[in-house]
């Protein structure tokens, strides 16, 4: 009995060696920017390392949505016309504006001049399905935006996809909770992930972006699961919240020269969309061209919006919509 004590406890001194080293190792090539965690994120838009590194600093507090509106969100654009209802934009860092010169240059700004209408800018940087979702059903939303006509979300292809998973470990700044969400019994529900704590290791760290990939990956297999569902929840708090409000789905492609597995949603999968109320609009089909010019319709990253792309979006989309 006490031979087999003795080997149990060398046992467990080994697999924690083994686990140590392993930790080390891990961490030091990560440190060194030799391996990456985000194994499906664009590398053209992280450099080498950024989010592993990122990660390690990672805090989990509770998603609150008085401290993103007084922290992370624009100014309300308030518009000259009081007869007409206001608009809301949300979605990413495309919605809020990354890198514009001026708050005049941003989508929900420039609807704003163009229709005089009331835009309120709900874009947070880093988010995607789960976090339009998650202001959409945050009874604080409804007392930011007391009313509204057309909640217009800017979606970026299968960019927003990933994020439902690989972001939902956390957003892309320190002090913003990216909610995550899975389907339960035909509805959504807010996953906890109990495996958060884990980020801390390197090796944890791993193990969860991993975790996150594979449910990505079979989110593209099963045809969108998790988007779609996302996407009528969405779409019922809207039409819960405002009488006779639209739910709006602005398809915004990156440029092409960031390569990546994005693709436009298909036409049978727009049509999934439109079944549930939902008006779907292609930016690049409204305008009739592309915005792969970089240096005409981008800002200094080569990726964002800028304020000529949103305004020749915006002529065209207003009249759409009659705004």
């Amino acid at each position: 009995m006490k031979k087999l004590k003795i080997v149990i406890y060398i046992n467990i001194l080994v697999l924690f060696a083994i686990l140590l080293i392993s930790e080390l190792v891990s961490k030091h090539l990560e440190n060194k920017g030799l391996i990456d965690l985000w194994v499906v994120q664009n590398p053209n838009m992280y450099p080498k390392g950024y989010i592993s590194k990122y990660l390690k600093y990672v805090k989990i507090p509770p998603f609150n949505y008085e401290k993103l509106v007084t922290n992370g969100l624009r100014e309300v654009n308030k518009g000259r016309n009081t007869n007409k209802r206001p608009v809301v934009t949300i979605g990413c860092s495309y919605t809020y504006g990354t890198n514009l010169s001026n708050e005049n240059q941003t989508f929900a700004a420039q609807i704003s001049r163009v229709t005089g209408r009331t835009v309120y800018n709900r874009g947070v940087c880093g988010s995607g399905p789960q976090m339009v979702y998650r202001q959409l059903i945050d009874k604080n939303f409804k007392n930011q935006v007391p009313d509204a006509e057309y909640i217009i979300y800017t979606f970026l292809s299968n960019d927003h996809i990933k994020r439902q998973f690989l972001y939902s470990l956390c957003g892309l700044d320190y002090d913003k909770v990216t909610p995550k969400y899975k389907i339960k019994n035909n509805h959504l529900e807010e996953d906890s992930f109990i495996w958060q704590k884990l980020l801390f290791f390197s090796l944890g760290r791993k193990f969860l972006v991993l975790r996150q990939e594979k449910e990505y990956k079979n989110e593209l297999k099963n045809n969108y699961p998790l988007f779609f569902r996302t996407m009528e929840e969405c779409a019922k708090a809207v039409n819960k919240n405002y009488n006779n409000a639209k739910f709006v789905i602005l398809e915004v492609a990156p440029p092409r020269i960031i390569k990546d597995d994005s693709k436009p949603l298909s036409k049978e999968n727009i049509k999934r969309l439109e079944k549930m109320g939902i008006i779907y609009i292609n930016a690049e089909e409204l305008v009739g061209h592309d915005f792969d010019n970089v240096k005409k319709y981008r800002v200094i990253d080569g990726n964002h919006p800028n304020g000529l792309m949103w305004q020749e979006i915006v002529l065209k989309l207003s009249k759409k919509l009659n705004l």
